[in-house]
């Protein structure tokens, strides 16, 4: 299909109030469609692309129209369970302004397609009956046949969450005012903008460099914070990479200080103390993956107190050849096998070069407060090859040189191969004292290592 006859298509589908059908196997990503925009009822009922609006409290039965895939999910929330309408959070929530505001007309059901391309719908009623239909679409890029996604948003909505927006379909009204021409400047990745009409009323058409996912997480955040915190996708880093990405893109600040507040308290501590006890949700061969999308979005936003942590944790989760030989890419690979990627070269050559540095530095400075036997020590020959053989074990240098996933310096303890019959009493309450003061030392010299200020400054 040419770009001609999609846009024609998409005028159709405006038009009608059908379903945009893009080729097989592209997503129809529509984050809601008005109820305006339906066939007769008789079609709808035979079909069953359309679902009554029982929510609505005048004596007319307002329709709207979703994906077929969608038509027995109208109640699911995100993560596909039946809710009542949730709570406002502490995020200021766009829907909550505009019922106060003036009487709304209800988007009853809104549709979105997840990362797993599984349906889900949940409940809207947000957007004044005279509100207009923004039409989002995503570059063809992201798709491997090239044709992009679709997104129906009122234009309250996106106006009131971000100022971005805001700004962008103002500049519209008045390009459109002024010379009832196409504007091509480019505002914030946002490309191509104007005017479709369908009938007696105009879409604005914005086309934006969004992937199709990051674009859907982000309305559905916007549309109830709280609903996606209890969804699935609060485990997905993908997910909140996209929250921070997006809410930093267009200036949604409530969301994105929610988004870096999470990341700290329940993935990445910025305390060594609290470091000790997250072990399950930051480290190891589980989490690599997720580590490095943290590291690439953190690294995009720009989010100084999060890059020690993350790119140290990044740094010993994969081999120096995997880290070296990482390619650049825009985006995290989706499907496959797990693969190291950064955005830019920078912060590749940042992790290699902590991988090397920091580690030496660590080590040599252990091996210096562990080499001396303490004056009380009853069996120092047996101690210092009991060290050596611990030594060789767990922090000897190949390990951060060859190994694939290296020791993590600050947790370093009998985990790791410690055999207590291999010293004294006495020398393992020394070591144990030393370890933890060379790991205090180290965690408050990792900022300097990636070229950061000091956790004073960065806390």
């Amino acid at each position: 299909m040419t770009g001609a006859g999609f846009l024609r298509q998409l005028h159709v589908a405006l038009h009608t109030g059908h379903s945009l059908h893009l080729m097989p196997g592209v997503e129809s990503a529509m984050f809601m469609l008005p109820s305006t925009m339906c066939p007769s009822p008789d079609e709808c009922v035979r079909d069953r692309r359309c679902i009554p609006d029982h929510s609505s409290s005048t004596t007319t039965s307002s329709r709207e129209c979703t994906p077929s895939s969608a038509a027995d999910k109208e109640d699911e929330s995100l993560d596909g369970t039946t809710t009542e309408e949730e709570e406002s959070t502490s995020i200021e929530h766009v829907d909550d302004e505009l019922e106060d505001s003036e009487p709304t007309e209800s988007f009853d059901v809104c549709t979105f397609l997840d990362r797993h391309g599984v349906t889900r719908s949940t409940k809207l009623s947000l957007s004044p009956a005279s509100d207009e239909i923004v039409v989002l679409m995503t570059s063809g890029r992201w798709r491997p046949n090239g044709f992009p996604s679709v997104f129906f948003v009122p234009r309250t909505f996106l106006s009131r969450a971000s100022p971005s927006f805001k700004s962008l379909l103002d500049k519209m009204d008045a390009d459109l005012a002024d010379s009832k021409k196409r504007s091509y400047q480019r505002i914030e990745g946002v490309d191509d903008r104007l005017r479709f009409s369908s009938g007696s009323q105009e879409h604005m058409f914005i086309g934006v460099e969004d992937h199709p996912n990051d674009l859907q997480d982000f309305l559905e955040a916007l549309h109830k914070y709280e609903k996606w915190v209890h969804s699935a996708k609060w485990t997905d880093i993908h997910s909140l990479a996209a929250l921070l990405r997006l809410s930093m893109r267009y200036e949604v600040k409530p969301l994105f200080n929610q988004i870096l507040s999470a990341l700290i308290k329940d993935r990445y501590p910025l305390v060594l103390s609290q470091y000790h006890g997250a072990s399950d949700t930051c480290t190891g061969t589980d989490h690599r993956a997720a580590n490095l999308v943290a590291l690439n979005v953190i690294h995009e936003v720009d989010y100084p107190p999060l890059l020690p942590i993350l790119t140290y944790l990044t740094s010993i989760s994969w081999s120096p050849t995997e880290l070296a030989e990482a390619p650049i890419r825009s985006h995290a690979p989706i499907g496959g096998p797990e693969e190291c990627w950064f955005v830019n070269e920078r912060i590749r050559n940042l992790v290699v070069e902590l991988r090397r540095s920091f580690s030496l530095w660590f080590l040599g400075l252990l091996h210096s407060s562990l080499l001396k036997r303490p004056a009380k020590c009853a069996t120092k020959e047996k101690c210092r090859k009991g060290y050596a053989a611990w030594r060789e074990r767990t922090i000897s240098s190949g390990r951060f040189t060859t190994d694939p996933e290296a020791v993590d310096l600050f947790r370093l303890g009998s985990r790791f191969g410690v055999k207590q019959t291999w010293f004294c009493a006495v020398c393992r309450e020394k070591a144990t004292e030393r370890v933890k003061g060379v790991q205090e030392e180290a965690w408050e010299m990792l900022p300097a290592f990636v070229g950061v200020g000091p956790w004073e400054e960065l806390l």
